[in-house]
């Protein structure tokens, strides 16, 4: 007997001044809906990442929802990850604490809200701080994806520079904090901030009088805390890719860093063109166009469903076939 196969989804729209919000996500935890009903949730749970979106330059898109092959080649990567560049950067990364309370003051945000908890503020809590890539004599290493095994230790040259061997520096790095370890000058060892790139090289905020060779560096980013917010809630991811926000980091309402220029930018797991949500928020410049989207969603989810409760029945029931005499 196979195991029944559960796609399940919440829809949510709000008109807001810049449009139609629609967030749409799989549901992982039991909900009653509508009431006297049993609690129904997506089983399996694989299938509750079942959005599929493109990032091109940092713009995120929703293509379409998952079909069956689309589990395969594509991984779940939601948006969990923060990273502050320029000023505030270096004292987040260093004095973040477990259970610190990021916040994102901005009223251009407010499509970020929903209804229901956990949704319904813009608070998110530090669960730790990562590396990023990480560089050494073992080579370059961007989170739990290998780059390369070439030697990426760090390099400081005269006149305030950096260089990062294997490294491709872009202009996205511009602001991004770099902590540096191993080098004979005591002063390098310690965060430095990107001022700018040229080629292999770049302009930092730090005082560089000999050239020198360090043991590693690394970039760091916020891990925010996604499950365990209260009983019966869905895991909180942020809502949508963010680029230059303000944001402010508090513990116990003392304010530890901020930046309310902007400098914020959230980030997913990988860095995939293409890859798979639990959840998508759109901002629809119509109420027609917001109906439409998720009218076609509805649709292709119970396409989802009914293909993998197929192909789920071909695989698991016995089967015999007779070919000749």
């Amino acid at each position: 007997m196979t195991t029944p196969i559960t796609i399940r989804i919440r829809q949510e729209g709000f008109v807001r001044d810049v449009g139609f919000q629609l967030t749409q996500w799989g549901v992982t935890i039991p909900v009653v809906d509508p009431p006297s009903t049993p609690a129904i949730a997506t089983s399996p749970l694989s299938y509750a990442s079942l959005f599929v979106l493109r990032n091109e330059q940092g713009i995120e898109t929703l293509e379409r929802v998952a079909r069956l092959k689309d589990f395969s080649e594509f991984r779940a990567n939601e948006l969990k990850f923060f990273e502050a560049k320029g000023v505030g950067g270096n004292t987040l990364y260093t004095q973040a604490q477990i259970n610190d309370v990021l916040s994102f003051p901005s009223d251009n945000l407010d499509y970020w809200l929903q209804t229901d908890a956990p949704y319904d503020d813009r608070l998110f809590f530090v669960n730790s701080i990562e590396p990023w890539w990480v560089g050494s004599v073992n080579g370059l290493v961007e989170g739990s994806d290998t780059v390369s095994t070439l030697d990426s230790r760090p390099q400081i040259l005269v006149g305030n520079t950096l260089q990062l061997p294997n490294y491709p520096f872009t202009n996205a790095d511009i602001g991004r904090w770099v902590f540096l370890s191993g080098f004979p000058t005591s002063n390098y060892n310690t965060g430095v901030q990107i001022l700018s790139v040229a080629g292999n090289t770049a302009k930092i905020d730090l005082v560089t009088t000999t050239n020198e060779q360090g043991a590693s560096w690394q970039s760091r980013r916020v891990l925010i805390r996604t499950t365990g917010l209260a009983p019966g809630y869905e895991p909180r991811y942020f809502p949508t890719k963010i680029n230059n926000a303000p944001w402010r980091l508090d513990r116990i309402g003392i304010v530890i860093a901020e930046n309310s220029q902007g400098g914020g930018f959230t980030q997913r797991e990988f860095r995939d063109t293409v890859f798979r949500s639990q959840r998508i928020t759109t901002i629809e410049v119509s109420l027609d166009d917001a109906l439409n989207l998720k009218t076609i969603v509805q649709n292709a989810t119970a396409l989802l469903q009914r293909a993998a409760t197929t192909n789920d029945t071909n695989f698991v029931v016995e089967t015999t076939s007779t070919y000749g005499p």
